[in-house]
């Protein structure tokens, strides 16, 4: 069992990041690109289809335990929370903003000043009235939810108690249950509600639920090493199923979601996703997930929809994808991200 957390008056500690948790982003952001530069159209030869949205799930759920674990909520201040996220989130979709903004003029694509604006500042996807929840770069639909919803559970995870983890639990199976039964988009609203909100609010619930946990019980999941790997293999299962079977699937998709970031979080070095190839792909995930599209749209425009149909055209796209990814991550993502917390993060001396 792990040393109970600081009394309230220490300072929170640098937590180390888990190598399986990198992994496993650069798994998911793969995933999602491949099925949108056409995997699908190979799967369903063999009566499969990838379910994309599943990815970003995996991925609502490993920020809730990732923010949970950085910022132990309610220890650290709410503009700390805010400012990380605005380094991390914005600097890299302002770049893919600008560059699909140009695309969109290059192709006299019809633009709303009202949807621009909203999807620069990320509010496109939150179910407010008046916006349609597309943008210039559509994947950002979940960068809106994360940006919003990890300021929320600032305030719900302020108490970290079994309680807590019990509810967060329930409230992210319910939540899967309803959204996987709807079968419908991600920027769509059904009876009020936004799918990606509803999404992300399932994938937040069961990361800090996971993390309450792991905090606890860290050494019961420790002693299950060995079934890591097919818990990471029945998770990403889920991704395959055909869709009759997944609309009643989403509660039990959730509770291996739980499972799956348990299992890492005390066995990760055990698995394939803490070698560095994957570790790296992880590095550069965000970068992965939100320029594949540009790239995408950029080779059609130059090259036409009928040259860049087939594999031969898409393998060498994915690869300019991922060196174009790690050329951003470095030259733009990090550095405007330390630059952002040189320039407006309070020192720790002032603040106390």
């Amino acid at each position: 069992m792990r040393a109970p957390a600081d009394p309230p008056s220490a300072p929170p500690r640098a937590e180390p990041r888990i190598p399986a948790f990198e992994g496993l982003r650069g798994v998911l952001a793969l995933s999602v690109a491949l099925g949108h530069f056409g995997l699908n159209h190979v799967l369903e030869r063999f009566g499969f289809e990838l379910r994309k949205q599943l990815a970003v799930f995996v991925f609502f759920a490993l920020s809730g335990f990732v923010l949970s674990r950085a910022y132990y909520f309610g220890r650290r201040s709410f503009p700390d929370l805010a400012l990380s996220r605005v380094a991390r989130l914005f600097p890299l979709h302002l770049f893919a903003w600008l560059w699909g903004l140009a695309l969109a003029l290059a192709t006299h694509r019809p633009l709303d000043a009202v949807d621009l604006g909203a999807s620069l500042l990320l509010l496109h996807n939150l179910g407010l009235p008046g916006l349609t929840g597309w943008s210039l770069n559509f994947p950002t639909w979940s960068i809106s939810v994360e940006m919003y919803l990890s300021l929320l559970f600032y305030v719900v995870a302020r108490r970290p108690t079994p309680a807590l983890a019990v509810a967060l639990t329930l409230a992210g199976l319910v939540c899967a249950a309803l959204w996987a039964s709807s079968d419908r988009d991600m920027i769509e609203t059904v009876a009020g509600v936004n799918l990606g909100l509803l999404c992300g609010l399932g994938g937040f619930g069961v990361g800090v639920a996971a993390w309450i946990v792991d905090r606890r019980c860290a050494a019961v999941f420790a002693r299950g090493r060995r079934w890591a790997v097919p818990t990471l293999a029945l998770t990403l299962g889920f991704m395959l199923l055909p869709a009759g079977v997944f609309h009643y699937a989403g509660a039990p998709f959730a509770a291996a979601t739980l499972l799956l970031l348990l299992m890492l979080a005390a066995n990760g070095e055990a698995t394939f996703l803490a070698s560095r190839p994957f570790v790296y792909l992880g590095a550069i995930s965000y970068s992965i997930y939100l320029l594949h599209i540009p790239m995408l749209l950029t080779a059609t425009a130059i090259f036409g929809a009928e040259r860049m149909a087939g594999a031969a055209a898409k393998l060498p796209l994915l690869a300019a994808t991922l060196a174009l990814a790690a050329l951003t991550h470095r030259s733009i993502e990090k550095p405007a991200q330390a630059a952002v917390l040189r320039r407006f993060a309070t020192p720790r001396g002032a603040r106390a």
